[in-house]
């Protein structure tokens, strides 16, 4: 089995962006640099991410009313 470059961050290849845990042109002559600096890693074929968990809102829905805490309340 071949390992697979992911990305870690974003990245731009031309006029494509990569985001967290795509897969990126193993072939890329910036491949090393990737590696390197902390922007991808280089991860087995079957390797499978954590499942995301989404996050809960901390503040109020925009646009709906309610009152304002602070200022000039």
């Amino acid at each position: 089995m071949a390992d697979r470059l992911i990305a870690l961050d974003r990245i731009k290849v031309g006029f494509r962006e990569y985001g967290p845990g795509d897969t990126l042109p193993q072939d890329h002559p910036d491949a090393a640099a990737w590696v390197e600096s902390g922007a991808a890693t280089w991860r087995p074929e079957d390797y499978r991410p954590p499942a995301w968990v989404r996050a809960k809102r901390a503040a109020a829905t925009p646009g709906l009313p309610g009152t304002a805490v602070g200022g000039e309340a």
